[in-house]
């Protein structure tokens, strides 16, 4: 565009698209090579420009529906109904399309779809409770995740019950799925051993939703866990994509879990730890498991000998030390009593290319593991600050940078002693050269409301020396920052000896009175500059 008011132009316009309708039918529901059809479904599909009258082909064999010409049937919409459909049977059909005014037909291209067959479903077990403790109250395959329950909802239970649905996933069509775990109370949903979605709150009827990209014929692992407290209970598990209307994960997508599944590290995973220890469930009727590990898919797919031979109630694997910021790969194949071996899925991992100090991970809100009782805040030491919450949940586990838990931090330097501090002790001590690391990494945020002052970090190591690396950033950054710095900056401190990390708000060396706020903080790490 050329632009009399500014005339540095001329300026480069955005790229435009537009679609133009075909003389063929086109966009097919089913969509074309589909499987786990309805028995019942009706046939759809997008009109022929200047379209009036569809021509419709349908059968088994597709050479006859390819080769068929002046078929009876007839219509003017674009939809077709073809009655009750044969379990496991696959379908073609053809649109011709009738162009008027021009009076001509144009032969549509054949399509394909496979009816659901006989079997299939998901795993269920329901516990007593809202925390699927203790031995499951019933265990039964069920066709698909799709309840209200009303009153019962099973073993004379209608109130404080969990459940846990387990399946072998495969998607009918390569494309980009939603699901969508409908649900009063709390839900949660893994695919591949990832967590996808993640609200295990009390609350009325609500769906969550997760994105996914799923290959068709490929084989995923699905977890979805649920309780109900009191009240109305519902569990539901639907997906959708560009050329699949939202419907209720069928059986026959969903299949009994027979494969090992679940793995740890996500299958996908980055930054997954330098010495992982391996886990997966085990599929059902394995009397043994077989795992290849290597940083070769290839290899991990088709190698002859496994790396380790377990037995069934065995499914975690030492895979460490690996290296730092590489691939590897990894299936775990189940054998069967009657000796046949289920081939399992090649799963990866890429390990992180720096070193975890602290993620805030582990606390609980249990005595003992508080997140308080390892960051010690100025209910001890004396200083402005204050770790955690007053009542559970005392970590932080809406505003986080990784992971579920951030460590909240309150910062009060009007009185004395003007400064606020939280300090973690090492024991033992922490080698901070090992691996090549340069800098020490962490994630904070602040709120707009914040009052003044400045972060600062400091390490003491097991002699007693102290080095503090303050930042002059403002306080009141809303949005995550990482600061990273270079651990030449701690001068006189023994790095292959740190004891004691300290993170405060003020000048430690010479307080001063200001302000007053809270801070967030994530994700500390050691980690080579690059």
């Amino acid at each position: 565009e050329v632009n009399d008011l500014n005339p540095a132009g001329p300026w480069k316009g955005e790229v435009w698209s537009f679609l133009v309708r075909p003389l063929t039918a086109w966009k097919p529901i089913p969509a074309d090579t589909t499987k786990f059809v309805d028995l019942n479904q009706e046939l759809f599909w997008e009109a022929g420009t200047g379209a009036i009258m569809h021509t419709v082909y349908f059968g088994t064999d597709f050479d006859t529906i390819r080769d068929a010409a002046n078929g009876p049937m007839i219509t003017a919409d674009p939809k077709h109904d073809p009655g009750p459909l044969t379990p496991g049977t696959t379908y073609y059909w053809r649109i011709d399309e009738y162009q008027f005014p021009a009076s001509v037909t144009h032969k549509g291209p054949v399509w394909g779809f496979t009816t659901l067959a006989p079997g299939g479903g998901v795993k269920a077990q329901y516990f007593r409770g809202i925390d699927l403790s203790g031995p499951p109250v019933l265990t039964r395959i069920e066709e698909a995740i799709d309840y209200n329950w009303t009153a019962e909802i099973v073993g004379g239970l209608s109130d404080q019950v969990s459940a846990r649905w387990t399946a072998d996933l495969e998607a009918p069509l390569t494309d980009t799925y939603t699901l969508i775990a409908r649900s009063d109370d709390g839900v949660r949903l893994w695919l591949d051993g990832r967590l996808l979605i993640d609200n295990w709150t009390k609350h009325a009827v609500a769906e969550n939703q997760a994105r996914v990209s799923l290959k068709a014929g490929e084989i995923y692992s699905l977890r979805m866990e649920w309780y109900e407290d009191t009240g109305s209970a519902v569990a539901q598990l639907f997906w959708q994509g560009p050329s699949l209307p939202r419907q209720i994960i069928p059986r026959g997508a969903l299949q009994p879990p027979v494969r090992a599944g679940m793995p740890t590290p996500a299958n996908g995973a980055a930054d997954a730890p330098q010495a992982p220890i391996l886990s997966w469930s085990a599929g059902d009727g394995a009397t043994q498991h077989l795992l290849y590990f290597g940083d070769n898919a290839e290899t991990a797919g088709r190698a002859a000998a496994p790396t380790a031979q377990q037995t069934p109630d065995k499914t975690t694997y030492d895979a460490g030390p690996l290296e730092w910021g590489k691939t590897y790969y990894w299936r775990v194949d189940q054998k069967q009593a009657d000796g046949t071996v289920l081939a399992g899925k090649v799963w990866s991992f890429t390990t992180s290319n720096y070193a975890v100090v602290e993620d805030f991970e582990s606390y609980t809100d249990d005595e003992g593991n508080r997140i308080y009782e390892t960051w010690i805040d100025g209910w001890t030491n004396s200083t402005g600050s204050t770790v955690g919450y007053i009542e559970a949940p005392f970590a932080e586990r809406k505003i986080v940078h990784g992971g579920a838990q951030s460590m909240p931090f309150d910062y009060n330097n009007r009185n004395a002693p003007f400064y606020s501090e939280a300090e973690r002790t090492f024991a033992p001590v922490q080698d901070w050269t090992a691996h090549g690391v340069d800098a020490l990494s962490l994630f904070w945020r602040g709120v707009a409301a914040n009052g003044a002052g400045k972060l600062y970090v400091a390490i003491e190591d097991s002699a007693g020396k102290v080095a503090v690396v303050t930042n002059d950033a403002p306080l009141t950054a809303t949005a995550w920052t990482e600061w990273t710095v270079p651990l030449s900056r701690f001068t006189g401190v023994n790095l292959s000896r740190v004891k004691v990390l300290y993170l405060g708000v003020g000048d430690r060396n010479a307080p001063a009175q200001g302000g007053a706020g809270r801070l967030y903080v994530d994700d500390i790490r050691l980690k080579k500059l690059q």
